[in-house]
């Protein structure tokens, strides 16, 4: 049986969250309580999602699907794969010589 990443701690523990999609991983919240912001810390640095970006819009006329979604993807636990609702709230350098990439923060 495969082992599915917790969702962010603000989705789960949110009154009135709940599972969308399972298979995907998507949790669904009340729309009016989006949370002000998600984020995520690594290397000493916190990196904010902000609820704009973290709301991925209504899926019912009270209900909300968050951005981030908790799923095994084989690439081994405390991992996490952060896409666009991330890369909108930071400025990224990509180095492919050194096979890294950096973030800094918006202004």
């Amino acid at each position: 049986m495969a082992r599915r990443a917790r969702s962010p701690r603000s989705t789960r523990t949110s009154p009135g969250s709940k599972v969308y999609d399972s298979n995907a991983g998507f949790y669904s919240f009340p729309c009016a309580s989006t949370p002000a912001n998600v984020a995520f810390s690594w290397g000493g640095k916190t990196w904010t999602i902000s609820a704009a970006n973290f709301n991925f819009g209504k899926v019912t006329a009270t209900q909300c699907v968050g951005a981030i979604a908790g799923q095994d993807l084989g690439l081994g636990s405390n991992t996490w794969l952060l896409g666009d609702s991330f890369m909108k709230n930071v400025y990224s350098a990509f180095s492919f010589d050194s096979n890294s990439v950096g973030f800094a923060t918006l202004k």
